[in-house]
């Protein structure tokens, strides 16, 4: 039990720093929709839809550096250190490579935005501004690949520096050119995507600066071993990239298809789940935090060999989570019909709010193990079955259920977040079996 304890608090610290990173990134959006909304409503909901377009492959991105904090905490818990800096070169080689596609991609087919149901005004004005976000996909994943490798080597306050001056330089930006001040012309929602580029541009360059000078990094950026990675290291770096890739996807593509459910029921509902799905994001900002110091933790062990401490950091995690996430659900039913109040005046919206917050506040636990459990999975490199595991839970019982509850039964908003719960507790019950059973295998493997 002490060791427990004691695994558990290391990993509580370590996971600090990445909290704060991940609480960050949140506030930049929550901020940048204040500051847009001060133009109107027409340029907010076109902000929204841009940015809802702009985050499945973002997201899928993410996915693909994930990979960059599993093999170099692995090659750093084996102390190589050479092993670790080839698999930063593979992921930002790929990342980097991607991420112009995407922003190719996504700049030239803007005109799809016509056919996907929205008022002309909101896709007109999405347009632009969909494709500075684009162009802002290269400096964002440069910087997260280092902070990657960084958190993995367990270092996590550097990226957390870098995330903070991303804030702080977007709310000044936004200030110059969404407004016009300093002499800058008035951009109104363009200027908040050229704010978004110069930030992620401004952020990048900061960690790159410290990566270089740092006496505490010696990777070099000028070398001929960028072209004397192996084939067999690209596969590798794939096999754990692309499932990442897709559980990431599969989890956040369930959640903007229950909006849209949501939204096809009516505003009231649409409106009602959003601040429901605001309150769950906060809290579930903290349990990814705490994933990214159990993956990283973990995979250093992993790479040690040492399944039994593995096993010690996964249960830590889960432990954590479900502590935490149990308070969390305490605090949001005793809040329920208060929190709707501080989002909105209006009494239909705030009767129901209140009530999928009972829902919200039921999911917190089972979102914040699977999140956890999942992360742990992909420390020991089995991310294959999990992702199956994650499309079961998500596409084969949740949306459909979803659907079912929230349509046929005529059980609307409540009907498909009780859809939610359910596929989450599936989720997390399953990767939970998944995570205990296969390290007790590799365990009992290892004494043979």
């Amino acid at each position: 039990m002490s060791k427990l304890y004691t695994e558990s608090k290391k990993t509580a610290i370590l996971a600090v720093p990445m909290i704060l990173s991940q609480v960050s990134q949140h506030l930049v959006q929550v901020i940048d929709a204040a500051m847009i909304g001060r133009l109107g409503a027409v340029p907010l909901a076109a902000s929204a839809f841009a940015a809802n377009v702009f985050t499945m492959p973002l997201v899928f991105l993410f996915g693909i550096i994930v990979a960059i904090s599993i093999l170099s905490a692995n090659a750093y818990g084996k102390s190589d250190e050479a092993g670790a800096q080839r698999v930063l070169r593979i992921g930002l080689i790929i990342s980097v490579s991607m991420s112009i596609v995407a922003a190719i991609l996504m700049s030239f087919t803007t005109p799809i935005l016509d056919y996907m149901k929205q008022e002309q005004a909101v896709a007109d004005m999405a347009k632009p501004y969909l494709i500075w976000l684009a162009w802002s996909t290269l400096p964002i994943m440069v910087f997260s690949a280092l902070k990657n490798y960084s958190e993995a080597h367990s270092r996590p306050w550097l990226p957390l520096v870098g995330l903070l001056i991303m804030l702080v330089s977007n709310v000044f930006f936004n200030w110059v050119f969404i407004f016009g001040n300093l002499g800058a012309p008035r951009m109104e929602l363009n200027g908040a995507g050229l704010a978004t580029l110069l930030a992620r541009l401004l952020s990048m360059v900061f960690i790159i600066l410290v990566f270089i000078y740092s006496p505490n990094w010696d990777f070099k950026w000028i070398t001929g071993d960028w072209f004397r990675l192996k084939r067999e290291e690209y596969r590798n770096y794939l096999k754990i990239a692309v499932p990442s890739s897709f559980q990431i996807t599969f989890e956040v593509s369930t959640f903007v298809l229950a909006a849209f459910m949501m939204g096809a029921i009516g505003y009231v509902t649409l409106a009602a789940h959003q601040i429901a799905i605001n309150v769950a994001a906060m809290t579930f900002m903290v349990m990814l935090g705490l994933s990214f110091a159990v993956s990283v933790r973990a995979s250093q062990y992993y790479g040690r060999g040492d399944i039994a401490m593995v096993r010690t950091i996964g249960l830590g995690g889960w432990l954590m989570s479900a502590a935490f996430m149990t308070a969390t659900m305490i605090c949001i039913l005793i809040m329920r019909d208060i929190i709707p109040h501080w989002f909105i005046e209006d009494v239909e919206v705030i009767k129901l709010a209140s009530l999928l917050l009972v829902m919200a506040a039921i999911f917190q636990i089972f979102d914040g193990i699977q999140i956890v459990m999942v992360s742990a999975l992909r420390g020991i490199h089995d991310v294959v079955v999990p992702t199956v595991m994650i499309l079961i839970a998500y596409y084969v019982f949740c949306l459909p259920l979803g659907y079912y509850l929230g349509f046929a039964r005529d059980q609307g908003g409540p009907g498909i977040w009780l859809a939610l719960v359910i596929g989450l507790a599936l989720s997390a019950s399953l990767l939970s079996y998944r995570f205990f059973s296969k390290t007790k295998a590799i365990q009992a493997s290892l004494k043979f």
